[in-house]
C-alpha cells in the first residue's frame, strides 16, 4: 500500500476515535473471522459479504436453527406435536439438498 493511502487511513481512523463513533463498535477487541472469507471463492466474496452485513441467512440454515431449537425443546419435555415438527423440517432439510 501506498504511504499516502496508509496516511489517509490512519487519519481517519484518528479521526473516528477521537469522535466517539467507534465507542458501540460490536467488533472491538476481537478478532476478526477470516477464514471462511477466504475459502469463498473470489467472485463470491462481495456479494456473500453483502448479505452477511444485511442480516440475510440461507434457508437452508435458517431450517437446521429451527431443528436445533426444537430438538432442544424435545430434550426438555417431549412433545407429539413439536416431533411432527420437527420432522416435517427435517423433511424439507433433506429436501433442498
Amino acid at each position: 500500500m501506498s504511504l499516502y493511502v496508509e496516511d489517509y487511513i490512519s487519519r481517519q481512523v484518528q479521526k473516528i476515535s477521537e469522535s466517539g463513533e467507534m465507542a458501540n463498535n460490536p467488533y472491538q477487541g476481537k478478532r476478526l473471522e477470516l477464514e471462511s472469507y477466504f475459502r469463498s471463492p473470489v467472485e463470491n466474496r462481495a456479494i456473500n459479504r453483502f448479505l452477511s452485513d444485511s442480516g440475510f441467512v440461507p434457508p437452508k440454515i435458517q431450517i437446521l436453527a429451527e431443528i436445533k431449537v426444537l430438538e432442544s425443546q424435545q430434550e426438555q419435555e417431549y412433545s407429539l406435536d413439536t416431533q411432527l415438527k420437527l420432522n416435517a423440517l427435517r423433511l424439507k432439510y433433506d429436501m433442498s439438498k
